[in-house]
């Protein structure tokens, strides 16, 4: 959202549902389904126990031994494993929206006289 002063706020809710919006959305839902686009997909953040349960390890090892010619070999399924778990992202997740070249379009466009 930009004002007239082109200042730039990211509103992902409505005014009147901001303050909802504060609390965590845990207090809201218990799980969701998502349809959307694929770039947008977050996966679960894992808990440092079981990322680090060697057991848990040993069944993601074997399965994925099942799924791939030639497996990872065990120190990088194990990189791989706590690098998943740093970061719940998924590929393709978009970049946040640059705030100081919105401002700048707006600024620029004020002193054209162009509305926006």
């Amino acid at each position: 959202m930009v004002d007239p002063d082109c200042k730039v706020q990211i509103v992902l809710f409505p005014p009147r549902l901001q303050k909802q919006a504060e609390k965590p959305i845990e207090h809201y839902i218990d799980a969701f389904l998502y349809l959307g686009p694929q770039e947008f997909r977050l996966s679960e953040p894992r808990p440092a126990d079981i990322a680090l349960d060697a057991d848990y390890r040993t069944e993601l090892r074997r399965r994925e031994s099942l799924m791939r010619d030639f497996p990872q070999s065990p120190k990088d399924f194990n990189d791989e494993t706590m690098r998943e778990a740093q970061n719940p992202i998924l590929e393709g997740a978009p970049p946040s929206p640059d705030t100081r070249a919105i401002a700048q379009s707006c600024l620029d466009a004020k002193k054209q006289g162009s509305p926006q």
